[in-house]
């Protein structure tokens, strides 16, 4: 099925499709085509429709500071409710949920909720602005980001945070020419590194920063940087007063093994 470009696949013999996505109010150019068990596709079938909208009510939106996350509310429950930030879909719940945590909020954020109800049909609710300030910077397991390790410096040095990102190229040379042709694969690769000096009466901290090794983690700080990825290295340098600790961060999906 494709509507204006976009295109959506569904598998197995049926003759019912529900879009997935939520479309506004306008006019819309319809294709549908179907393959049989030889890998034939019939030709495009093509249609006009109109989307109309009729908004089931307005509801309220609340939005408050906690722990270094958002905690947002509402009290109208829909079939589905899809969470904006800053007009970015994050999160889309069910179940008649009335409450939502984002733990990976950092900086001015705009949020507005989306209730769909089981016909289809969409109401906005307002937009709610507020600022997530870090103090320094703070690192959890993204899996459970409730307790949030505090780093605020760097003793002989400023903190420091180096990001090194990499495309994957192939490379072939052929016979006449002086340089190789480059095909990108499309493979991102992306690093940080961060650079914190621990106090001697804190290194419990230090031991938590290893117990995060291989896990699943959110970093911000209070220049609004957030970095989500896979704590791969933990180095410590041990002095009569304090301790440096570096670690890094690899942007990755996670799948278990």
């Amino acid at each position: 099925v494709e509507i204006n470009g976009e295109i959506h696949r569904v598998y197995g013999k049926t003759n019912r499709v529900k879009w997935p996505t939520v479309l506004a109010d306008g006019f819309y150019n319809l294709r549908i085509r179907v393959q049989n068990a030889y890998g034939l596709w019939s030709r495009w079938a093509e249609t006009a429709v109109e989307i109309v909208n009729y908004p089931q009510a307005n509801f309220n939106l609340t939005a408050v500071e906690e722990n270094h996350s958002v905690r947002l509310k509402w009290k109208r429950s829909f079939d589905r409710v899809q969470i904006f930030r800053d007009e970015i879909c994050i999160a889309e719940l069910e179940n008649q949920e009335l409450e939502f945590v984002d733990f990976r909020s950092c900086g001015a954020i705009n949020y507005r909720l989306r209730g769909i109800t089981e016909e289809g049909y969409y109401s906005d609710s307002n937009t709610v602005a507020l600022a997530v300030e870090i103090g320094g910077a703070v690192l959890a397991n993204a899996e459970n980001p409730v307790e949030w390790i505090p780093l605020k410096g760097r003793y002989k040095a400023v903190p420091e945070h180096i990001c090194r990102t990499e495309e994957a190229m192939n490379f072939h040379h052929y016979s006449g020419r002086k340089w190789p042709l480059a095909f990108r694969k499309n493979q991102w690769m992306a690093q940080h590194k961060f650079c914190f000096s621990i106090e001697k009466e804190q290194l419990n901290l230090l031991e938590k920063i290893r117990g995060l090794s291989g896990q699943e983690v959110i970093y911000k700080d209070g220049r609004g940087e957030l970095v989500c990825g896979v704590l791969t290295e933990v180095l410590s340098t041990h002095y009569g007063l304090y301790a440096d600790v570096e670690f890094k961060i690899t942007e990755a999906e996670v799948k278990e093994g």
